[in-house]
């Protein structure tokens, strides 16, 4: 059911920004929220303050800039206390209403698709929202000190992302290394891509570099009737992850 109309927020959205902190938009500028259990969107940068809207995972919006003097973050799980990523707040625009939400559930990259009871992207859509036709890479590199080969099939997105499938002895591991976005980001996109249930992960696995930590990896449990496993987010490079799983047949 669409939300009704909310009007006045003009004033409140403008003085805000001039406190917050502005940024241009970067080069691809469509924005969907990525939350697959729905985006809220706020009338001020509080997770207390009136929800204006509430909208379903792979919504388009405007995004208008961002405000970062207030902390957020998102809860993620617990291993030995309680894990959360920093965010920060997004001014948005949708249905005509203006509001704040989350900046780790508005994503500039195209949404997956929701069918058979999982989410999927095809390459098509990803080639219509960048404008440009993506290309693979395929190519056979030696599995550690072995003889067997592995079968390597990378995917480079024009403003810089990478996809990479890996097959070897019946199983695949795929691998996606989303471009200047943050670690909440990413994993929304995780969450949605494998259904990351409850926001829990493994007792024991590494945990991701963040917050001054020295640990590097967050290990996710999959859905119980998952065809994939140890869905993960991997630090790469200074503010650069990727996130993860493997099929085996």
């Amino acid at each position: 059911m669409k939300a009704r109309m909310i009007i006045g927020l003009t004033l409140l959205v403008v003085s805000s920004l001039l406190n917050g902190q502005e940024s241009s938009l970067e080069k691809f500028e469509r924005y969907f929220t990525w939350n697959p259990d729905s985006t809220s969107i706020f009338a001020e940068p509080d997770l207390e303050s009136e929800e204006l809207l509430k909208l379903p995972y792979g919504t388009e919006v405007d995004r208008l800039g961002e405000f970062r003097d207030k902390e957020v973050s998102i809860f993620i799980g617990e291993i030995d206390g309680y894990y959360h990523l920093p965010t920060f707040w997004v001014v948005v625009e949708s249905e005509g209403i203006t509001g704040y939400a989350l900046n780790a559930e508005v994503i500039n990259f195209p949404p997956m698709t929701y069918e058979h009871q999982s989410y999927s992207i095809e390459l098509e859509d990803i080639a219509i929202y960048f404008n440009q036709p993506v290309k693979d890479t395929i190519y056979y590199e030696p599995w550690e000190e072995t003889n067997m080969r592995v079968k390597y099939t990378g995917y480079e997105f024009p403003e810089g992302s990478r996809l990479l499938y890996r097959e070897f002895d019946g199983c695949i591991d795929r691998e996606l290394a989303p471009k200047n976005k943050s670690i909440s980001q990413i994993y929304m996109m995780l969450k949605t891509w494998h259904f990351v249930p409850k926001n829990e992960f493994y007792k024991g696995a590494n945990q991701l570099v963040f917050s001054g930590q020295n640990l590097k990896r967050f290990l996710f449990s999959p859905p119980a009737l998952s065809d994939y496993q140890d869905p993960f987010i991997e630090l790469i490079g200074k503010k650069e992850y990727k996130m993860g799983s493997s099929f085996c047949n």
